[in-house]
């Protein structure tokens, strides 16, 4: 739960799109999947807290 479950399928789909995208028009297509990290900050009053999660999702090469 919490800030973690905002990452839905359909945003990591869109975040998937924008980096194929810019992906094609940068480098050669196909070359390599793509690995992406999440990192979630909470507040708690005065508090905040910053998880990384490594591998959160892929993409295989397009």
């Amino acid at each position: 739960g919490g800030a973690v479950s905002s990452i839905s399928n359909l945003k990591q789909q869109k975040i998937i799109k924008t980096a194929q995208i810019f992906m094609q028009k940068f480098q050669k297509p196909g070359s390599h999947g793509m690995r992406f990290d999440a990192l979630i900050l909470q507040q708690c009053d005065d508090d905040i807290t910053v998880d990384w999660i490594p591998n959160a999702f892929y993409a295989d090469p397009f």
